[in-house]
């Protein structure tokens, strides 16, 4: 994983600078809408061995049920970003 600031962001499709960007993510991410550290949270739950699912479950635990689909979403977003590799669960 890779440290990016706001304003260092330039993907296809998406604002350069960290205003725009963040308004941008706020309307493209459900998640984001949630509260100011749900998506926060979610991140902090990475480490390699969890699924999206154990994630949204840890974060639901914390946060109230947030549906599995926001946090495909969200995370889809950050893969864009190039700072998470989303890759298939072992079975």
């Amino acid at each position: 994983m890779r440290e990016i600031g706001l304003a260092q962001v330039d993907i296809e499709g998406y604002p350069s600078d960290g205003k725009t960007f963040f308004w941008a993510f706020l309307g493209q991410v459900s998640l984001a809408r949630r509260g100011r550290f749900v998506a926060y949270e979610a991140l902090n739950f990475v480490n390699g061995r969890r699924t999206l699912l154990e994630i949204r479950d840890a974060v639901s635990a914390e946060y109230g049920p947030v549906p599995a689909d926001e946090v495909e979403q969200y995370f889809r977003f950050l893969e864009r970003l190039e700072v998470v590799t989303l890759v298939p669960a072992s079975p």
